[in-house]
């Protein structure tokens, strides 16, 4: 068997150096890099686990090849792992960083569904970790296929217990998803969300929608070292919560 030749990351977090991109590798060994995937992010990643329990439950949409799945594994070995992604040489790549970082996957649950604004089928793109959901009017030149999909109400149902946090990053799709779970927002079965925002349009939209129940605690429209927008949000409770 071949070995695999892998990437360390600055936090020691391992993954198959064959599954970056060349234009990844150059972002993150560059002079000055802080070598971590997207740093922004990770610094509130690490902030909101450190404001969380010992039990929790961390919901990752948009996973890929398990990056933040693997991190939370590492720092909160007790949480339940609940992670959406559509692509299955992604399923297959999660599955591989948490075995190079000699970590178990007995609490991950593998979701390959699409996180959408309702159930049914609809068209994916397959472009690397650019992949995300098409609008039936879309034309590209990319390969696609069709994939389940399945609002976020229906998700945090299947859970069936509070999400403590959620990271969502699904390639333009983040505002349907929001606009159609405002129930599900406004119930606080969501304790803190990282969003990641394509575009400054749809960040100033998702802003807008998370705010009618979330405290923004960070919003960055382009986080250095990293190539999407961020928002980091918190449910804000009432007086009475």
């Amino acid at each position: 068997m071949t070995a695999i030749e892998t990437h360390e990351f600055a936090n020691g977090l391992k993954v198959n150096r064959a599954r970056l991109l060349d234009l990844q590798l150059a972002r993150y060994t560059s002079e000055g890099a802080s070598n971590l995937h997207e740093p922004e992010e990770e610094h509130w990643f690490d902030h909101v686990l450190g404001l969380s329990p010992t039990d929790g439950v961390f919901l990752d949409v948009g996973a890929a090849i398990g990056y933040y799945s693997t991190l939370v594994r590492r720092e909160k070995p007790k949480w339940q792992i609940y992670a959406m992604e559509p692509q299955k040489e992604m399923r297959e790549a999660l599955l591989e960083t948490f075995e190079i970082n000699g970590l178990p996957d007995d609490s991950l649950t593998l979701d390959e569904q699409a996180l959408s604004a309702q159930t049914g089928q609809q068209r994916f793109r397959h472009i690397h970790y650019g992949s995300g959901l098409l609008t039936e009017q879309a034309a590209q030149t990319h390969p696609e296929s069709t994939v389940p999909t399945v609002p976020l109400e229906t998700v945090l149902d299947r859970i069936g217990r509070p999400v403590t946090l959620a990271k969502i990053d699904i390639q333009g799709a983040e505002l349907s998803v929001l606009q159609a779970a405002g129930a599900a927002l406004k119930s606080g079965r969501i304790g803190w969300i990282i969003l990641g925002t394509h575009g400054a349009d749809l960040h100033a939209s998702c802003l807008a929608v998370l705010r009618e129940s979330y405290e923004i605690v960070h919003q960055d429209g382009a986080p250095p070292e990293q190539p999407d927008g961020l928002i980091v949000a918190r449910f804000r409770r009432g007086e009475d919560g």
